[in-house]
């Protein structure tokens, strides 16, 4: 499976990733991702490819049948979007690189870690 984040076991990564997953009790055969959500993503201003290819730049997004999760999910209702990457560095780096941009026409984005992504980056802290 190309689309799984991997962790070299024994890594303070490895542990935070073990943690985190204890404690939000991923479901069973879902493979990790690590999402952001992105406020001022208006749906009528912008669409879902348009969105992906923005953040698709950073890293590799999830897979839906290896993840469960699509790899981009805008919310029209709440003017918001999901986006999921397969592995932590490259939903960090998207993160720190669009916060506050505009991008495909939606913004200035508003980008906060989701709350397993939250949980584990507390838990990379602790283990190091």
């Amino acid at each position: 499976l190309a689309n799984v984040t991997t962790i070299a076991p024994g890594t303070p990564a490895a542990s935070a990733l073990a943690s985190a997953t204890a404690k939000v009790n991923v479901k069973g055969g879902r493979g990790h991702f690590f999402g952001l959500w992105v406020g001022n993503v208006h749906a009528h201003m912008v669409d879902e490819a348009a969105l992906r290819r923005e953040f698709e730049q950073y890293g590799e997004l999830c897979v839906s049948k290896v993840h469960g999760v699509p790899p981009v999910n805008i919310l029209p209702d709440s003017s918001s979007a999901f986006v999921n990457f397969c592995t932590y560095e490259a939903a960090d780096t998207a993160r720190h690189a669009l916060q506050g941009r505009t991008v495909a026409g939606v913004g200035p984005l508003k980008i906060n870690p989701s709350d397993y992504m939250q949980l584990y980056e507390e838990e990379l802290r602790a283990h190091q």
